[in-house]
This record gives C-alpha cells, structure tokens and sequence, in this order.
C-alpha cells in the first residue's frame, strides 16, 4: 500500500498516513504470521512496525517530513502519524 501511494508522489509530495502500529505498547500485542493482531479494544488490525518501517521507507526513498507520532489508547491499540515525503 504505501509503495503505491509513493509512487503516485511527486518530488514534493506529501504522503500523511495514520495507522494502527506496536510503537506505544506497555505490554507488546501478539502479531499473527500475516502481520494482524487481535486487540484489545475487540477490532483486528494490521499494526506497523519499526522493521516494516524502515524496509518501505528505504525501498520508496521516502524520509520523514515531521517526527514519527503515536498515541496508546487507554493500552487497547496505538496510533501512529506517519508524515512522509521523497
């Protein structure tokens, strides 16, 4: 997904995402082999994570335009802002 969407950037594009990740997490969430977890909260998400990251961000050459910002939700899931640019 975010290959695809970086591959619709221009130079100065701006890609701004905000996802479900494990950034924030007291207690880590258990990740299923397809990358999913069964919160808390009763919804299963895809979460991002640091490795996946930084393995999309080399391959689209993307860098961040702001600090990476995750917020814990009452310990149920976390939200990550992603705001990105080539």
């Amino acid at each position: 997904m975010v290959s695809f969407l970086a591959n619709l950037l221009s130079e100065d594009g701006i890609l701004f995402i905000r996802m479900a990740s494990n950034f924030a997490t007291r207690v880590p969430f258990i990740i299923n082999e397809n990358g999913k977890s069964n919160l808390p909260d009763g919804s299963t998400r895809y979460l991002l994570n640091q490795s996946q990251l930084n393995k999309v961000m080399i391959v689209n050459e993307l860098s961040f335009l702001e600090p990476l910002k995750t917020v814990n939700v009452n310990d149920e899931r976390c939200m990550s802002t992603l705001v990105l640019t080539k």
